[in-house]
């Protein structure tokens, strides 16, 4: 699948995205209004054109239906966190670093609870940061785009080419005790 169609994918599912930069991860556009409303898809389109860029953002939380990004940025955490179940029955994406894991989450409120008002939560390991949970008030960088490094981001080819809803955010618990 090429960006148009990943966009295509993200819009049917509900979600908000926004036009970034060309080879960047910043948007290029004041963005914090699509926390709130949606951008209609030729207005994304053509503004990826006016900026010649294929890049774009998925805005996460409850704009995009619920929808959180849950990003590890370590291959061997990635495997030694023993999520490869979750991977393979959700859209994952293979970053420049690590994976972004897309799942719904419909309890909003035991989320935001669970997050804090800043709309991520970020678990540290070894004094790094290594394991973000990307909610409200927060984009990831969508398939297809151009990472600054030059490596595109990718559909993990295991994972299926659909967003899981979790049954509640035990899941995400349980990820944060491993």
């Amino acid at each position: 699948m090429n960006e148009r169609d990943w966009i295509s994918f993200f819009i049917e599912n509900g979600c908000s995205l926004i036009p970034l930069r060309s080879g960047e991860k910043t948007p290029s556009v004041k963005w914090k209004r699509y926390t709130r409303e949606r951008m209609g898809k030729n207005e994304l389109i053509a503004e990826l054109e006016k900026k010649r860029s294929r890049n774009y953002g998925v805005v996460c939380g409850e704009i995009s239906g619920g929808l959180m990004v849950i990003d590890i940025d370590n291959d061997e955490l990635f495997s030694a966190l023993n999520i490869g179940e979750l991977a393979s029955s959700t859209l994952t994406v293979r970053t420049s670093k690590g994976y972004h894991l897309y799942v719904f989450f419909r309890e909003f409120e035991a989320v935001n609870r669970w997050i804090g008002e800043k709309g991520v939560k970020n678990l540290t390991i070894e004094k790094r940061e290594e394991i973000r949970f990307q909610w409200n008030e927060h984009y990831v960088v969508g398939p297809g785009s151009l990472h600054p490094s030059g490596k595109f981001y990718e559909h993990f080819i295991t994972s299926p080419v659909k967003i899981v809803e979790a049954k509640s955010i035990e899941l995400l618990k349980e990820i944060e005790r491993r």
